[in-house]
């Protein structure tokens, strides 16, 4: 295996030029006073150590917990010492007409196109029902047999799901790919580094629009079957 270290980083690095929207909440926090580059660069430094971490307690035979508190504390630990307020944080509030939802941005074939997270009142139902469905995938693999191609569907749904879900304020796509790192570390594989952005954004796109002309996981399952070794 891959020295921890390095993989943590070379995964970590994929968000370099990953910059927060002046307008996201994030960005609109007191403690971005500081240029955006250098806030990114302290979420890397981050993301490096939860990877650094995933890499020694899989190394010592642990399974990582794959749940919402586990996905809290990763969302705490990548973004505490940036964005306190929000850190480890579910969305949670209400406005006038009723549950907040969240809105986020994704971009298929490069345009930009608003989707809406599941709103507050089904939040952590849907959350449950996404990590239980997670587990009666791997209780399947468990009793039927693995392969490949059906760790990249366990990896990809669960991956869309949450990002569907969005269950932060902001910082859900980081969050949700270190998770996606605890679940293919589990499965035996290295950590998870697209080198195309685009590419995955694109595929993120396609997963995040049931009913649309363009659905599909399969970009997803793809690309991540073939940074588990999966050819085509």
């Amino acid at each position: 295996m891959e020295r921890h270290d390095d993989a943590a980083r070379r995964f970590a690095r994929g968000f370099d030029d990953f910059l927060d929207d002046a307008g996201s909440p994030f960005a609109a926090s007191a403690l971005c006073d500081r240029d955006p580059a250098e806030t990114n660069r302290r979420i890397v430094e981050a993301m490096d150590a939860v990877l650094i971490d995933f890499f020694a307690r899989a190394q010592a035979g642990e399974t990582l917990p794959i749940d919402p508190q586990f996905l809290r504390w990763i969302h705490e630990r990548l973004f505490s010492t940036t964005f306190p307020d929000g850190a480890g944080t579910f969305r949670a509030g209400h406005d006038e007409k009723g549950p907040l939802e969240s809105e986020f941005s994704v971009r298929i074939n490069g345009t930009p196109k608003t989707l809406h997270g599941t709103t507050i009142r089904r939040l952590h139902d849907e959350l449950e029902r996404c990590f239980r469905r997670y587990h009666q995938h791997v209780a399947a693999e468990e009793r039927d047999g693995s392969s490949t191609r059906r760790v990249a569907e366990i990896t990809a749904e669960t991956y869309a799901r949450l990002l569907k879900i969005h269950p932060f304020l902001d910082g859900n796509l980081r969050a949700c790919w270190c998770l996606m790192q605890a679940i293919v570390l589990n499965h035996g594989f290295q950590p998870i580094g697209f080198d195309d952005l685009g590419r995955h954004e694109d595929a993120i796109g396609r997963a995040l629009q049931p009913g649309g002309r363009r659905y599909s996981r399969e970009p997803l399952i793809s690309l991540i079957g073939e940074q588990l070794g999966l050819l085509g």
